[in-house]
């Protein structure tokens, strides 16, 4: 499209082991929602030129 502004975002990479218990599960999936949340916030800032 003309005229659109693309902002593409990427974060460290979150490893988890093969033989993680539920609660080290738990605690990457949190980690992974959470650096979701701040990398498309910091986009949506970018595009919107804030």
């Amino acid at each position: 499209m003309p005229f659109s502004k693309i902002v593409f975002m990427w974060g460290d990479p979150i490893y988890i082991k093969r033989d993680a218990s539920p609660g080290e599960t738990e605690s990457k999936r949190i980690e992974l929602e959470t650096t979701l949340i701040k990398l498309t916030e910091e986009a949506d800032r970018i595009a919107c030129g804030k």
